[in-house]
């Protein structure tokens, strides 16, 4: 199967971070927190092009999308086993992986996380670390370890602060990728508006599109906020 992340890749260089902050027309340069979430929202309407059916809609998974089955069609073995309890999961990359797994991209999930909502979200941070932190020109191999203190790290309104590292910076694109990935731009956005006609508050909202999100309401809670004050 063609590696369709690399494909998305080779846009930036393979390194969409320095691509995007060494961009010669100043008008490209990320200034904000907002400048980077609409570019992080271009990826992952790109990334989620790449499912034959974006959303499955029926009465059990609802507008949810299918994380695992995305990773499937990126050539991302996924592997659980019991780890620390703050560990959600771990990202490798290793040509040494392919005579066990097939692959060279396995994420190991934390068999021990009960809520499964979390290892979804960890997923789809996972996905974002491959975009945004390996680098296929510098890296012979790669390793990325998932911890709930980055799951917990960020609040998008107050975010400017945490991008200020390479670290930092890192983890918040992942963080807002794994948002968009769960709950897409256009169609997060139109069932919020639709929630708003009928007049119900965001408490009663959030807990209507976590469950049809297959997330939780903290994450529900940034990604309103995303849209509030990104337009996304």
């Amino acid at each position: 199967m063609l590696d369709n992340l690399k494909k998305i890749k080779e846009k930036y260089d393979y390194n969409f971070i320095s691509h995007c902050i060494n961009a010669t027309d100043e008008n490209l340069k990320p200034k904000n927190q907002e400048d980077w979430a609409i570019k992080v929202a271009a990826i992952a309407d790109e990334v989620l092009e790449n499912l034959d059916n974006n959303f499955i809609e029926d009465e059990e998974s609802s507008a949810a999308t299918p994380i695992s089955e995305l990773a499937e069609k990126f050539d991302i073995d996924i592997q659980s086993k019991i780890m620390k309890r703050d560990i959600l999961s771990y990202l490798t990359v290793d040509k040494g992986h392919i005579e066990n797994f097939q692959t060279d991209k396995v994420i190991v999930i934390n068999s021990g996380i009960p809520y499964k909502r979390y290892i979804t979200f960890s997923i789809a941070y996972d996905i974002g670390a491959l975009l945004f932190d390996f680098s296929e020109d510098k890296d012979a191999s790669y390793s990325f370890v998932f911890r709930e203190k980055h799951q917990k790290g960020f609040l998008f309104e107050n975010s400017w602060s945490y991008l200020e590292s390479r670290e930092t910076l890192t983890h918040f694109l992942c963080y807002v990728f794994a948002l968009f990935l769960i709950m897409p731009p256009n169609k997060f956005t139109e069932d919020c508006k639709k929630l708003d006609e009928k007049g119900i508050p965001l408490y009663e909202k959030a807990g209507i599109l976590a469950d049809k999100y297959r997330t939780n309401s903290a994450f529900v809670g940034e990604r309103i906020k995303i849209m509030q004050l990104a337009n996304l």
